[in-house]
């Protein structure tokens, strides 16, 4: 009997000009995808509207990163993206080297090489990851293996992790992360980035340093 063709649109809303139905062979699935070196710039504090540090905890809402399931994935995807607009009608686009829909888990779909542009105010802001997972009934893409954020201006945000909620235009993380730019450093225990009010908020006994020597 011959195989069947491909789905005509991939599940969850992802598209590509590259389709096909294929079981990658295990070197392939992606808890052993290959290391990526990211180089992202987080800009400038322009799309920055307010920058709020908290001494201890988390952001509110935010929690830990689940892990990666080990069933074959399905349905590989190529070149993959997903256009959207958020809550306040401001359109965001995420890319994706790869994408694996999860066989063990429809709700999941697995992205290797993520890359993601969506607006603060009227500043663009980019964000780059090396893996990670879109749950689709929460709208949620968990990201992993190095992640950063660039708006324009010359700050970057560094963290290992962390979730990205296109929906509603909010990036936030649980684990130690550093933003630094032309007027200093920030290190904290976690952060949430809410891109529609422009509010930056740092968790876990923030540490700010500024270029000038101040210290606080």
């Amino acid at each position: 009997m011959a195989a069947s063709g491909p789905p005509a649109v991939f599940p969850h809303g992802w598209d590509s000009q590259r389709r096909r139905n294929h079981r990658p062979p295990a070197r392939s699935r992606p808890h052993v995808l290959r290391a990526i070196k990211l180089l992202l710039l987080l800009g400038g504090l322009g799309s920055i509207a307010m920058i709020m540090l908290w001494d201890t905890g988390r952001p509110p809402g935010v929690e830990g990163v689940p892990g990666t399931s080990s069933s074959a994935p399905r349905h590989v995807m190529s070149g993959a993206r997903l256009v959207g607009t958020d809550i306040e009608g401001h359109r965001y686009r995420v890319t994706a080297a790869q994408v694996f829909e999860d066989s063990g888990d429809a709700d999941v779909v697995r992205l290797d090489d993520l890359r993601a542009r969506f607006f603060s105010g009227t500043r663009e802001v980019s964000l780059t990851a090396g893996e990670g997972r879109y749950e689709t009934s929460a709208r949620r893409m968990v990201l992993s293996g190095g992640v950063r954020l660039d708006t324009e201006g010359g700050t970057v945000l560094e963290t290992r992790s962390s979730a990205y909620f296109p929906d509603r235009g909010l990036v936030e993380g649980a684990e130690p992360v550093r933003m630094a730019g032309p007027w200093g450093t920030v290190r904290a225990g976690g952060f949430r980035f809410d891109t529609l009010s422009g509010t930056l908020t740092f968790t876990g006994r923030p540490q700010l340093q500024l270029n000038s020597g101040g210290d606080s």
